[in-house]
């Protein structure tokens, strides 16, 4: 205990009267219990003014010494048995707790009272110690030794990667299940199975929270998609046939052609040539079919079809009874005689019976076949010779002469 500086001396002498109040003080961690007491002596006594605090005064009737009972050692509070339970990469939930205690995140320097038994949702963690402690109850009772809990932080993984080896496929990273990984940029987090695997996209992948571990830094992760080779670009052919038909040749299975550009597809299932119909001026594209895993369609090859112009030839019309018409044909023309059923190949200058004929430029290579130019030939119309105007002079019974008569 220790005197209080402002009060009477321990030792006072030649007194004539009461003495000055002397006052002492319990130390930190000691108190004066209720039943403290001390005998007096001669006049001189004791009194407890509260547990912290004595007070020696009185008139002595004789000289006298007292000696004063020490307080009471504070006894401590039993020291908490805390758990603390990691939920994240910076926090945790503190249970066990109970009305009087406090804990600190700072070894000390500052603490907060708990209220209650409830659970406490402590955030802005990092690695070191939690304390926590029994409050004392301010009179007999000293606060408990601190409950030290250890936290510490996962290291952040760094683990390997497998990209996607086939269109469609999944990358892998080597996880196991004491990982979890976000897709939101750590707004939620799920728990991974061994090699995890991950369409493509970017992760956020952590150590998850374990014990007294807080859940580690996080390891970006980034999943491409697979890229495929293109398959090679096919070198079909294609040759008009007519106006609008013609053979597609040098495909094969696993290839496919268009007529509009693209918006339909015909799959090729062998090596025989393709018979088209109803085709125009245009293009055909022709593709060879990715394998599904890792190859991608090729570039489409574009056959550029053309369609000759349609001819106006000049005709000439027989000049003689039998006599042929001509049309000014080349032997890049060709006529039918059955409305286009069939055609046959023209001549330089082609002549023609009477008759109506279509005459077009034929097919060649990837231009289709011209429209047709109608051309009648008629026959010649010959005009008639005049009226001879011989005279018949009868000379006998059966015979006459004839004049006026020319040859021819």
């Amino acid at each position: 205990m220790t005197k209080t500086a402002d009060s009477g001396a321990a030792s006072q002498t030649g007194l004539s009267g009461a003495m000055t109040a002397v006052v002492y003080t319990a130390n930190n961690g000691y108190y004066f219990p209720t039943d403290y007491s001390v005998t007096s002596v001669n006049g001189i006594g004791v009194t407890r003014d509260n547990d912290t605090q004595i007070t020696v005064s009185g008139t002595p009737t004789a000289n006298a010494e007292i000696t004063l009972t020490a307080p009471t050692a504070k006894s401590k509070e039993t020291t908490p048995t805390a758990t603390f339970t990691a939920t994240g990469t910076d926090t945790g939930t503190l249970s066990g707790v109970a009305a009087g205690m406090k804990y600190s995140l700072d070894n000390g320097t500052t603490w907060t009272d708990i209220t209650g038994s409830a659970d406490i949702n402590l955030t802005g963690l990092s690695a070191g110690t939690i304390q926590v402690v029994k409050k004392g109850n301010g009179t007999t009772t000293a606060d408990s030794d601190p409950q030290s809990i250890t936290v510490t932080k996962a290291e952040t993984p760094n683990l390997t990667v497998t990209q996607p080896t086939a269109i469609g496929g999944k990358g892998t990273v080597a996880t196991t299940t004491a990982h979890e990984y976000s897709s939101d940029n750590g707004s939620s987090w799920t728990a991974c199975t061994a090699n995890q695997e991950f369409e493509a996209g970017t992760y956020l992948i952590r150590v998850k929270a374990s014990g007294t571990a807080l859940a580690s830094g996080n390891q970006s992760v980034t999943i491409t998609a697979y890229n495929p080779s293109k398959e090679t670009t096919p070198t079909a052919t294609f040759t008009a046939t007519g106006a609008d038909t013609g053979t597609l040749s040098g495909v094969a299975a696993g290839m496919k052609y268009s007529l509009d550009n693209g918006t339909t597809w015909t799959d090729i299932t062998g090596s025989a040539d393709i018979n088209l119909t109803g085709l125009a001026a245009g293009t055909i594209q022709v593709v060879k079919k990715g394998n599904g895993t890792t190859t991608a369609d090729s570039d489409p090859q574009t056959i550029t079809v053309t369609k000759a112009e349609t001819p106006n030839l000049t005709v000439t019309q027989p000049t003689a009874i039998g006599g042929k018409g001509t049309v000014a044909t080349t032997t890049a023309h060709e006529y039918s005689s059955d409305n286009g059923s069939s055609w046959t190949a023209c001549t330089a200058n082609q002549e023609f019976e009477a008759g109506t004929y279509l005459i077009r430029v034929k097919a060649s290579g990837t231009a289709l076949a011209s429209g047709n130019q109608s051309v009648t030939i008629t026959a010649y119309n010959p005009s008639k010779e005049t009226t001879p105007t011989a005279t018949f002079t009868a000379t006998g019974t059966d015979t006459g002469t004839l004049s006026g008569a020319a040859a021819g």
